[in-house]
């Protein structure tokens, strides 16, 4: 390739325009097909070169016939992108609003995206404070499979981390602190519908008053069989470990 030719090349790489990488991003959410995308881009080429945007002028400074910008400029005036001014050419104050619609739309789903990340931070904060605190009462690291027990609850039972820091601790305070019998305590909460520790509080004290209110032989006859049944409920030979 000679000089001249590169001078030639030269000159056709530096003929650009500016062209909004909101418009070549966003052209489909704005409603606006291919065709219509690229002739606003040729638009605002005309603009930048300093052309009025008549439709005689689009035409003749254009690849544009001047029948096919006499279907466009409606179509695009109707969507609100272009309008017409009182000389009768056209203006591009529409697609500045339409730009600055983009912009707000992409402020809130960047806010809303550091919302999520917030809470997604703030629930991994719970779960590593769940998972110490496991740590704490078994005094000793935790396994894999351990560590994917208390998630399975917290994460796919949607166990409330503070329901399941109650059934840990009744669980060391039974001296039964292991797993099954952990997991066998949450999921009888969960058949009753408990979610928190405040309904947990008030589901025992009910029990409770209704215990005081029962006749003395009922009472004792009662709370051997749920003595029993408990035994049975929490028993470690009928849980497979997990």
């Amino acid at each position: 390739m000679n000089k001249d030719d590169k001078k030639i090349l030269l000159n056709i790489l530096t003929d650009t325009s500016t062209i909004p990488n909101t418009l070549l991003d966003y052209y489909r959410d704005l409603g606006l097909s291919e065709e219509e995308t690229l002739f606003l881009i040729v638009l605002l080429r005309l603009q930048q070169n300093k052309y009025a945007l008549t439709i005689k002028n689009m035409a003749k400074n254009s690849a544009y016939r001047e029948e096919e910008v006499m279907r466009l400029v409606p179509v695009l005036i109707d969507k609100g992108f272009l309008a017409l001014a009182n000389d009768g050419s056209i203006v591009l104050d529409g697609l500045v609003e339409k730009f600055l619609e983009v912009q707000s739309w992409q402020a809130l789903k960047t806010e809303q995206k550091i919302r999520k990340e917030r809470k997604n931070s703030r629930t991994d904060s719970s779960f590593a404070e769940l998972y110490q605190c496991f740590e704490g009462e078994m005094g000793r690291p935790l396994s894999p499979i351990e560590g994917e027990r208390i998630r399975y609850w917290y994460k796919n039972l949607k166990i409330p981390a503070e329901l399941i820091r109650a059934g840990l601790t009744r669980a060391v305070l039974l001296g039964k602190n292991n797993f099954r019998y952990i997991e066998a305590i949450l999921l009888s909460w969960q058949r009753k519908n408990i979610h928190s520790v405040r309904e947990l509080e008030l589901m025992e004290n009910n029990e409770e008053n209704s215990r005081k209110k029962r006749p003395s032989s009922e009472h004792d006859s009662r709370t051997f069989r749920k003595e029993q049944d408990d035994d049975e409920l929490f028993s470690d030979d009928i849980y497979e470990v997990f």
